[in-house]
């Protein structure tokens, strides 16, 4: 028997079945074949049980996706306990990331039409992440996703952070660099060029809805 909570049955998972428990990802069908026990088992994916876990909110409550870069880690954690705190259902990457779930399918869940907000924890750091800028990107496809962005804008570094209100040009600099590095890798860095170019389409409207 697994709890429905999926961060419950993560650990209760990880106690069964021990490190390396992920085999297989069934994405369509939303479970994967973890290995461990005689033949093995299915168990829904995390990823499955937040989509579950969206459909099923009750009436009136409200729903906040924390997007964040590692170094406020701490930060989140505060963010995260505080929304919580006043009966939020939250989700953040941190609690829900493992081996085998990747960021493009953790990122069926910012798209889900029950999440009411997106709070991104804003840094100097964060802008120039390219797995921040990916979320971002994700972020920037929800219906009218202007009106359902929380922005937290951090003062980690005051020389830096300052540079986020009018630094669109510093950023805009540093993702065309970046596209400029993918370019040549030829085939190598074809993935990335794509990513670079749609952060580049959106870092200037994203930069003005956090302002």
């Amino acid at each position: 028997y697994l709890p429905e909570d999926p961060f419950q049955a993560e650990v209760q998972i990880k106690s069964l079945l021990g490190k390396g428990y992920i085999l297989r990802q069934d994405a369509e069908e939303g479970f994967y074949l973890s290995r461990g026990l005689s033949g093995g088992m299915m168990v829904p994916t995390p990823i499955a049980a937040l989509e579950k876990k969206l459909d099923m909110k009750p009436e009136g409550k409200v729903s906040v996706f924390i997007t964040y870069q590692w170094a406020q880690k701490d930060i989140a954690i505060a963010v995260h306990k505080a929304f919580e705190a006043k009966g939020f259902l939250v989700i953040r990457d941190e609690d829900t990331l493992h081996n085998g779930v990747y960021i493009q399918e953790f990122m069926k869940v910012i798209t889900h039409p029950k999440l009411d907000y997106v709070l991104p924890i804003i840094s100097a750091s964060y802008l120039k992440s390219k797995n921040c800028m990916y979320e971002v990107n994700q972020i920037m496809k929800r219906h009218h996703w202007e009106t359902s962005l929380l922005p937290y804008v951090v003062n980690c570094d005051k020389e830096a952070d300052a540079r986020i209100y009018g630094g669109i040009v510093e950023y805009t600099r540093h993702w065309q660099e970046q596209r400029a590095k993918a370019e040549d890798l030829k085939e190598e860095g074809l993935r990335d060029r794509g990513l670079f170019e749609n952060i580049l389409r959106n870092i200037e409207p994203f930069t003005t809805a956090i302002t």
